[in-house]
This record gives structure tokens, C-alpha cells and sequence, in this order.
């Protein structure tokens, strides 16, 4: 049998691509390699979101041409390929394969016939329309309890930092049968988390349904049997309505988990950066959220030195984030790339003061979440284990998604296996992570 090496880089929306070529890739008969220099064929899923993803991918790809046996096949996917297509068949003529996402479903076939013929074959353009669905075959590379389901792809919004919606097209959904009819297959497999995802999570189904259908969604995904928790990524914050908030507070099996990436707290700035609200609807939005819903753990990330970014207005945000008080933070620094709206703004701000304005940032969110995680010790919290290794466990709370947040260690009985969700006592708090002990035992 052909085997395959697989890298899957940058976000979870990726991964899901990642998993659709796998579940391809094993449906033409490869076997999953663990080294790049014993594999038939080696394939990186790229990311292009910001010029350190294209410098990591690129040296992946370095990598994969250096490691490879002979006669092995090399295959590049991705947003890189989205984004750098042309330039990359120049910049690495010794990769074999380069796979729009119009070819994701088929990468197995693809990757075959390369291997037949002894090298590159032709690839589809791509018409930037690809959304995957449940009839393809798809191999988790996650844990086996939780998975990501990406409800949409592509994205309109324009934001004046972010090449997305050039690289991955115009915003498209699911319809929802087909994503409820994954989730049933994904609670059979053993999955207890889903984890929706999309460029713009918020407007799931205005494309096809004529409104933002995600309440309905989550109605229709928490009536299947096996799915314990159900968490939303990526809301865009002026589309969180209160028919969404009413559901989620009303829907058990939904997390009161909000990823509201706000990218920056001042006005003139989020003018500038080509985002719907301000400032006042911020905090607007913050004191609905924790009304409504008390025990809401809210995520947000934030753009440290976008172009024209005062010291008082970064001073400002630095205040805004001590006031308001987020449970979980990221900071990127600004990326000029070519092909946005910001590009042909004055990049002002050097690289050092970028990164001092970030660090900053983290730095008042690091004493943020210690002081949110003290308030937790002695309070018993709901646990999916992750993973098990001498009776120390590591897992991650209603308030933990997968990858981006802490985690929280403790000791379990014998009888406990990862994909258990158990009850831990906190006994000791980290600035993003906790320590307890299991004490009871759910599901």
C-alpha cells in the first residue's frame, strides 16, 4: 500500500481540509506514514494568513523536498497555494503537486496518479466555491472525542488587515441537513465535542436561507444523542443577536463560550480596520453577554500596531482589556500584506514597538486570568478528559476550547479514560491553566 506524510499548518478551519484530504487519501488506498522519509508521499496543508505563516510553510516545504526518498511525491495545499499559487511553482520547482482546495476532495486520485506517472500531474483551478460535505469521506486528526465542523467557508466582510476573503472566496454555507447529518456520524464515531467553525460563524445560512439561520442550527445539533458540548468559534461581534444569546442560554448541551475576535477596542481605529461597530457597541455587547448569560466565558483577539495606531489609543485599549476583564486573550502583531485594503496605509509603527505593544497586552491579560483561575479554586468544574498518562490527567473545561486555551491537570480514579467528562475539584490556579482532582464521575 502507498503511504502518506501529512503537515497540517495554521487554524482548525484548515485542519478540517486537512481531514477531507486524509479521508480521501485512505479512501485511494494509502496508509498514514509517521516519518517524511519513508512516506510515498508527503503533503502540506499551508497556511497564508499572515507572512510568518508563508515563511513557516515554506520551510516545510524546504523540508519535505530535502527529506523525501526517492521517487516520493510532494504535495502542497492550502491558502499558500490560494494566495502564492503561481509564484510558488517558481519558488519550488521540485514540489510535484500543488492542490487547490477544488481539489481537496480528491487529493487521493491526484496523489496516485502522481505516484504512477513518476511525478507532477495537472490540478484543477481553483473557482474558490470548494465547501466540503458529509458524503466525503474525512479522517479526524484530532482526538477522538472532540472534532471541528466548519459551517461555512469563505468570507465578505472585506476587513482591511486580512487576505482571507481573496484567498478563500465569497461567504458560502452548508445547508443544514448536511451538517446535521455529519454531526450524527461523528457523535456514532465516539465524538462528545463539536466545535463549530467558519470565517463568520454569526452568519451561518443568510446565504442560502435568506437569514442567519445558527440558532436553528444549534436547535437541530443538540437534539442528537452522544454530543455533549457544542462550541462556537469565530463570532463576528456586531452579528451576536439576542435571538442567538436567548438559545444559547436555553440549549444545555451549548457552551456558554464566546469567541468574539474584536481585533481592537477603539473607534477610529476599527474605522480604519474596516469593522461594523465601535467602541460604545463593544461594551454594549459585553454587558448583554454577562447578563444574559452570567456564567459566559468570553474570548477575544486583538491586532497590536495596525497602521495610524496612536500611543493613546493602544494605552486605551491596554485599560479596556484591564476593565473588561476577558477570559481568554491573543494578541497578534499587524502583518502588512499585499493585496489588502491596509496595505497602502503608512506602516508607522516599527517591529520592536509592535512587539512591546503586544507583550503589554499579554502581560495585563496574564494577571487577568490568574486572578479569574483564583477565583475558581474550590469550585467544582466539569472536565473532557484529554488525554491520561499515571493517573495524571490533562482535559479542558466548558470555558477551554481545543488548541487556543489552557488546560487543567489533575489525578483520576483508575476508571477513567480520555473522552470522559468527569468532575474536578480546583485546587490550584495558573495564570491560564488549572490543577485539581477528579471527584466525580459524568459521562
Amino acid at each position: 500500500m502507498p503511504t502518506v506524510s501529512v503537515i497540517s499548518l495554521g487554524c482548525a478551519k484548515n485542519l478540517v481540509d486537512t481531514e477531507v484530504m486524509l479521508g480521501s487519501l485512505r479512501k485511494s488506498g494509502f496508509e498514514i506514514a509517521n516519518e517524511q522519509g519513508i512516506a510515498d508521499v508527503i503533503l502540506i496543508n499551508t497556511c497564508s494568513f499572515l507572512s510568518d505563516s508563508r515563511k513557516e510553510a515554506g520551510a516545510e516545504i524546504r523540508l519535505a523536498v530535502k527529506n523525501r526518498k526517492k521517487g516520493a511525491v510532494v504535495a502542497v495545499a492550502g491558502c499558500f497555494v490560494g494566495s502564492h499559487g503561481g509564484e510558488l511553482k517558481k519558488l519550488f520547482p521540485k514540489v510535484d503537486i500543488f492542490l487547490s482546495f477544488s481539489d481537496i476532495p480528491e487529493a487521493g486520485k491526484i496523489c496516485l496518479a502522481a505516484l504512477s506517472k513518476g511525478g507532477k500531474v495537472k490540478t484543477e483551478k481553483d473557482d474558490k466555491t470548494f465547501i466540503y460535505n458529509s458524503k466525503m469521506p474525512r479522517a479526524l486528526a484530532t482526538l477522538p472525542h472532540y472534532a471541528y465542523v466548519k459551517i461555512s467557508d469563505g468570507c465578505d466582510n472585506c476587513c482591511a488587515y486580512c487576505l482571507i476573503p481573496s484567498i478563500r472566496g465569497h461567504f458560502r454555507s452548508r445547508k443544514m441537513e448536511d451538517i446535521v447529518a455529519e454531526v450524527k456520524t461523528l457523535a456514532l464515531l465516539g465524538v462528545k465535542e463539536i466545535n463549530l467553525i467558519s470565517q463568520d460563524t454569526t452568519r451561518y445560512g443568510e446565504d442560502i436561507y435568506c437569514k442567519p439561520e445558527l440558532p436553528n442550527l444549534l436547535k437541530q445539533l443538540s437534539k442528537i444523542k452522544g454530543i455533549a458540548w457544542i462550541r462556537l468559534l469565530y463570532l463576528y461581534p456586531s452579528r451576536i443577536t439576542d435571538e442567538l444569546l436567548n438559545t444559547m442560554s436555553s440549549l444545555e448541551k451549548v457552551v456558554p463560550y464566546f469567541d468574539i475576535p474584536l481585533q481592537h477596542t477603539e473607534s477610529r481605529i476599527l474605522k480604519l480596520m474596516g469593522r461594523f461597530y465601535d467602541k460604545e457597541d463593544i461594551e454594549a455587547l459585553l454587558l448583554k453577554i454577562r447578563k444574559k448569560i452570567p456564567e459566559a466565558v468570553i474570548r477575544t483577539t486583538l491586532i497590536a500596531g495596525f497602521p495610524g495606531e496612536t500611543k493613546e489609543e493602544f494605552l486605551s485599549m491596554l485599560k479596556f482589556l484591564q476593565k473588561n476583564k476577558f477570559d481568554k486573550l491573543g494578541v497578534f502583531e499587524y502583518s502588512r500584506e499585499k493585496g489588502t485594503p491596509a496595505y497602502s496605509l503608512t506602516d508607522s509603527i516599527n517591529s520592536s514597538e509592535k512587539t512591546r505593544r503586544k507583550n503589554k497586552l499579554m502581560k495585563a491579560q496574564k494577571k487577568v486570568s490568574l486572578q479569574l483561575n483564583k477565583g475558581k479554586i474550590g469550585s467544582k468544574i466539569q472536565v473532557l478528559t484529554d488525554t491520561i498518562e499515571n493517573s495524571t490527567a490533562t482535559g479542558r473545561s466548558l470555558a477551554d476550547a481545543p488548541d487556543v486555551d489552557g488546560r487543567i491537570y489533575y489525578y483520576v480514579p483508575e476508571n477513567v479514560e480520555a473522552g470522559d467528562i468527569v468532575t474536578v475539584k480546583v485546587k490550584k490556579a495558573l495564570p491560564y491553566d488549572l490543577i485539581g482532582e477528579a471527584v466525580g464521575y459524568k459521562v
